[in-house]
């Protein structure tokens, strides 16, 4: 998780939402690359995640996908305000925290 952690830092590190903007949403053909790597890569990789600590008894066995997709959903939406942009490393690591672990996890 903290391997997570430290690249999705490193990634956001390099994203602005001025980027985001011009480079990869007002471009169809980047649009298009984006959904399909997003479907191809992102889902299949979180769909094992998922099962994988089921498994492992690290994520609770009533965690069904469909609420794992619309926490994504949230969270997602949380990431493009352009104050989350703005705000400190402790409450970006604060926001990912809460979302890989809970309020009682680590």
């Amino acid at each position: 998780m903290e391997r997570v952690f430290e690249l999705q830092r490193s990634l956001a590190a390099l994203m602005t939402q001025e980027f985001l903007k011009s480079v990869v949403w007002s471009d169809p053909d980047n649009q298009n690359v984006s959904r399909e790597i997003f479907q191809k890569k992102t889902l299949p990789f979180l769909q094992r995640f998922l099962d994988q600590g089921k498994r492992e008894g690290i994520i609770n066995p009533s965690i069904t996908w469909e609420a794992l997709m619309a926490y994504t959903s949230a969270l997602a939406s949380i990431k493009l305000q352009p104050d989350y942009l703005k705000s400190s490393e402790e409450h970006k690591q604060a926001i990912d925290r809460l979302f890989y672990y809970g309020l009682i996890g680590k």
